[in-house]
């Protein structure tokens, strides 16, 4: 990046309609938790960024907001997460969408005409309209409330990837212990490393308004 544009990087003028939020998780990302602000949530981070440029077939540059940079616009780091939280909302809008949904649209066809079987709990797929970096978007204000509204209840969150995360209803049918198998199986087979989020899974509780790590019962 030329000189004259990462100046413009310690404007918080210039940054502060391109601010947006990504998550990661802490191992591995130490650097990170030390040169950069951020906010932890169990054992995973939300990061500020400045998008620099989105191209029309989604790829997305950006840069980190560094300590310095934050002195440098005179916020408070939670100030300065919140921001980008509320702006990820504009430039890269939440999709909360039933997986059967999208599989009908992949395949072409209406979403009653897809064959499901019925023990199969509802999984709700959270990413953006971008597809990149969509995990984020679980964290949006009002999303894991959406999710409440959709599952009636409790609900595990599954880390896809860095990009979406899959919710399913906490319902009995189906154990911590299973789905957490079937995340570090599915991740360690399937997914890059470098977009592997975490082996985790989560739950969100109702009556607590609590996201947390998922646990045996």
């Amino acid at each position: 990046m030329k000189t004259k544009n990462l100046r413009k990087l310690f404007d918080y003028d210039y940054v502060k309609d391109k601010l947006f939020v990504k998550v990661y998780t802490k191992n591995g990302n130490e650097y990170l938790l030390i040169n950069v602000p951020h906010r932890e949530i169990e054992d995973l981070v939300l990061f500020p960024y400045v998008l620099l440029d989105k191209s029309p077939t989604g790829e997305i540059v950006s840069a980190v907001i560094s300590n310095d940079m934050l002195k440098a616009y005179d916020l408070d780091e939670n100030v300065l997460i919140d921001l980008a939280l509320l702006n990820s909302m504009g430039l890269f809008p939440a999709v909360v969408e039933d997986i059967n949904t999208i599989m009908a649209r992949l395949i072409g066809i209406p979403a009653n005409e897809l064959d499901t079987p019925e023990d199969v709990p509802e999984q709700i797929v959270v990413t953006n309209t971008e597809n990149a970096f969509g995990a984020s978007a679980l964290f949006y204000p009002g999303v894991m409330e959406e999710l409440v509204r959709k599952h009636n209840g409790n609900y595990y969150i599954l880390p896809s990837s860095i990009h979406e995360v899959i919710t399913i209803p906490d319902d009995g049918e189906i154990t911590y212990e299973e789905l957490k198998e079937m995340v570090t199986e599915i991740n360690h087979a399937q997914v890059s490393p470098e977009e592997r989020l975490t082996d985790e899974v989560y739950y969100y509780d109702v009556a607590k308004r609590e996201f947390r790590k998922g646990e045996a019962k």
